[in-house]
């Protein structure tokens, strides 16, 4: 766990970036879906666009404030992973495993991604951040 924890700390400006750009994926995937829409394309879309919106927040929160509350947090690192499954297993069903190498990095990506929100550096207060210079105990 230590090991994850010091790589999304290293990697913690990528991690960022990626909410932007999995909330702008999230956020064309609910205008989509929106084009000759049923009942069941207004639910996908609604449930894209509460992804988007809670990537978005974890995004700027994330540059602004420190971080995301933990429960939006929460809630996009289980989606994410559980779309990343899901994406890994109908990757692997319609491609199979010789076809699917280079798809396979879309659901590496969003497990990744998932878990990045559920165990990376939350709030500057969580012990996982690094200490900024001036709460650094040299200053003292």
């Amino acid at each position: 766990m230590n090991l994850i924890k010091s790589f999304f700390r290293a990697t913690r400006i990528f991690w960022i970036i990626t909410r932007l750009v999995l909330g702008l994926i999230f956020a064309y995937s609910a205008i989509f879906l929106l084009e000759n829409a049923n009942l069941s394309d207004y639910l996908s879309a609604a449930f894209f666009a509460l992804v988007a919106i809670a990537l978005f927040w974890s995004f700027f929160a994330g540059l602004f404030r420190g971080g995301a509350p933990r429960g939006i947090r929460m809630f996009s690192g289980i989606v994410l992973i559980l779309m990343a499954v899901m994406l890994l297993f109908s990757s692997l069903a319609v491609f199979g495993f010789a076809d699917a190498i280079l798809i396979l990095l879309l659901p590496i990506w969003l497990l990744t991604s998932g878990l990045f929100e559920l165990f990376g550096p939350g709030k500057k207060g969580n012990k996982l951040i690094d200490l900024s210079p001036s709460e650094s105990p040299i200053n003292s």
